[in-house]
């Protein structure tokens, strides 16, 4: 599924992402965590921008409509909507990398039913599927021109949508094929998406601005993916890289600025959160009103005791607190809360010798502590998605540089899987070489 709450079940799913002009994803003279903007770069990096400048992002109310395509017809559809030629780029923390491809997201929209996109070594869209819970996967093909991938929500095994630069994908058979739909604002990246249903997803991403900061981008759904429309953005809010969707009512999209909706991603006020612009990577959401935000600390770099950015809310976002999630907590940059009691956070791992950080909370988010229980060999965690309290599926990279996944269904005990579509990472452009 997605960062939102599992669809007619009461348990949540996991969630979006993010990217740039493709630097080394960590180098051996970036070997902290900082170095690597907080394993993730994009977000991190544009909320501190985004903190210092209030530019009014109005976004008009346009829409495109597609056709199925072929695929070969990708290219003619982002062709024929607005340009996109200078959508924002994102390094994700983790993933695809310039001439390494990776998986950047993961949604399960089932406990059997999984799907990963990212993009390939060439760094345009590619997707693969599991129908096994996240055990074995398939390479499924995507339109040609697709751009790359950055986040994914599947509200159940059938449908699923996916947002990258300039692009939406959207699939009606399980992931198996896709079809493309232009986003209606010119020189605008999506990077996270949650679907409330099968029908109604909203997307939440980045618009370029030649004069300052990123401004923010919201488009809403009501066909599963087909058509987009583009709804306005809070006066100053900045840049945002992830949203849920617990209800049908309720959207909660988080980044360089917090901002929540209570008629369906129609319409959005910005809130205040405490310790005022956070740098938030990720949202997942335990109940119809309790939401945990998470995103790296750059204070990791100097201080090995750093935590994570988090913040919770039990009111549906109108109001939050912040949370500690403990020492070594600072790389954290994806979350996913599978019910009312658990919630599990990753990220990348801080040197050549460290697990990935993985901490769990056993009461909804409120608290949290550090887990040995992470999938072994891995280097980075990009993105996570549990569908249960001990049912998970990670993509990322391994300590080897190949790029996979790994799932478990008793929450301790995990099986990687490698996949061979995408180019080796030299170990020697990975953290602590």
């Amino acid at each position: 599924m997605s960062e939102g709450l599992r669809r007619g079940q009461g348990a949540p799913h996991a969630d979006g992402s993010e990217r740039s002009s493709r630097p080394r994803w960590v180098s051996k003279t970036v070997a902290s965590i900082a170095a690597v903007v907080l394993l993730g770069g994009g977000i991190a990096a544009f909320a501190v921008t985004s903190s210092t400048t209030t530019t009014s992002t109005t976004l008009p109310v346009l829409q495109v409509t597609t056709t199925t395509l072929t695929s070969q017809s990708a290219s003619a559809v982002l062709a024929a909507g607005p340009d996109q030629s200078n959508a924002p780029l994102f390094p994700i923390s983790g993933g695809a990398t310039s001439g390494y491809g990776g998986l950047n997201a993961v949604s399960c929209g089932s406990t059997s039913s999984c799907v990963a996109v990212g993009a390939d070594n060439s760094l345009r869209g590619a997707a693969s599927l599991s129908t096994d819970g996240g055990t074995t996967w398939k390479t499924v093909s995507v339109p040609a021109g697709t751009p790359e991938l950055d986040g994914t929500s599947c509200p159940d095994s059938s449908h699923c949508v996916a947002v990258g630069r300039g692009a939406i994908a959207h699939s009606s058979d399980g992931g198996s094929s896709w079809s493309i739909s232009a986003i209606p604002v010119a020189e605008t990246t999506m990077i996270g998406v949650d679907c409330s249903s099968t029908s109604t997803c909203v997307a939440s991403g980045v618009t370029a601005n030649p004069t300052g900061a990123y401004g923010g981008a919201l488009l809403r759904s009501t066909d599963a993916g087909s058509t987009w429309s583009a709804t306005t953005v809070p006066q100053g809010a900045g840049g945002l890289g992830a949203v849920a969707c617990p209800t049908a009512s309720t959207c909660i999209a988080v980044g360089a600025s917090v901002v929540v909706s209570h008629d369906g991603g129609v319409t959005w006020s910005q809130v205040g959160v405490p310790g005022g612009i956070q740098q938030l990577m990720s949202i997942s959401c335990s109940s119809s009103t309790s939401c945990v935000a998470i995103g790296p600390n750059p204070a990791g770099a100097i201080n090995p005791s750093a935590m994570a950015q988090a913040i919770l809310t039990t009111d549906g976002g109108v109001s939050w607190s912040a949370l500690s999630l403990g020492s070594g907590s600072a790389s954290l940059s994806s979350v996913s809360c599978a019910s009312t009691t658990s919630c599990v956070a990753v990220g990348a791992a801080t040197s050549s010798t460290a697990p990935v950080p993985y901490f769990s909370s056993t009461d909804g988010g409120k608290s949290w502590g550090s887990s040995a229980t992470a999938p072994q060999g891995f280097s980075m965690i990009s993105r996570l998605d549990c569908v249960g309290s001990t049912h998970c599926v990670a993509v990322g990279r391994q300590s080897s540089g190949v790029a996979g996944s790994s799932a478990t269904t008793d929450g301790t005990s995990w099986q990687t899987t490698s996949d061979g579509q995408f180019a080796t990472m030299p170990t020697s452009m990975m953290v602590g070489s």
